[in-house]
């Protein structure tokens, strides 16, 4: 029982490191084509968001996703999806 306390003390002393370390897409956005290459990174999110729920889909409908082997990331920087997806031309 104490093993099991001690282990959730870890987890949540360590859980906000390992998350400060990833970067937000949206700090730092390459390849805008549609939306200006200074936009605030709240608005580009909230932009983001808005379309994510208007087409009732994950970003991965329009963005791809990179598999590796400690799970998977966003790739947001590139063009490999079928351009045909996109809700702006």
């Amino acid at each position: 029982m104490k093993i099991s306390y001690l282990i959730a003390i870890l987890f949540l002393i360590t859980m906000p490191f390992s998350l400060a370390q990833a970067q937000s897409p949206f700090e730092n956005p390459k390849n805008l084509k549609v939306f200006p290459q200074d936009i605030p990174p709240d608005q580009l999110r909230s932009i983001m968001r808005n379309f994510s729920f208007a087409l009732d889909q994950r970003c991965t409908y329009c963005h791809v996703r990179e598999v590796t082997d400690d799970g998977g990331r966003m790739v947001f920087d590139e063009d490999d999806k079928d351009t045909k997806k996109s809700p702006v031309k």
